[in-house]
């Protein structure tokens, strides 16, 4: 009898949607020996589409940053003068540039960390202070 390969699931802490319904997350594990290690998930199916995966546990405030619906403009501004993320750095870090030891996030506002590496959940705060367009997740309905 060959049995079927255990179902992997992963909890969800950021989500972006780019251009041509191009969805990326970063997740960590929910099982294994890494499962406190955020990884790059990329999935080329719509918002919609990516939300129903069962592999997905996606909590309630979710952040959605919405590149399709930010401006090229303010993106670029972001992009020049901001953060950037970081997705394998441990959840509520930043990082100088140069280093690769992550410290706890402070407090400070996305122009202080201009050039820093910052964790997803981190990321998903500084972003929408800086003006990109974030939404974030609701309690899905029964049959989701």
């Amino acid at each position: 009898m060959v049995s079927e390969p255990a179902l992997r699931r992963y909890r969800v802490h950021l989500i972006q949607v780019g251009q041509a319904d191009n969805v990326t997350a970063v997740a960590t594990p929910l099982d294994g020996t890494r499962a406190d290690e955020p990884r790059n998930i990329s999935s080329p199916v719509t918002l919609q589409k990516f939300l129903q995966q069962p592999d997905f546990e996606i909590p309630d405030g979710t952040p959605i940053v919405r590149l399709d619906l930010t401006g090229d403009a303010e993106f670029w501004r972001h992009f020049r003068r901001g953060p950037h993320l970081n997705n394998t750095l441990p959840l509520g870090t930043v990082s100088p540039p140069g280093s690769n030891a992550p410290s706890a996030y402070a407090g400070q506002t996305p122009t202080e960390l201009h050039g820093w590496w910052v964790a997803a959940d981190v990321y998903g705060q500084l972003v929408a202070q800086a003006g990109l367009v974030v939404e974030h997740t609701n309690p899905k309905p029964s049959g989701y």
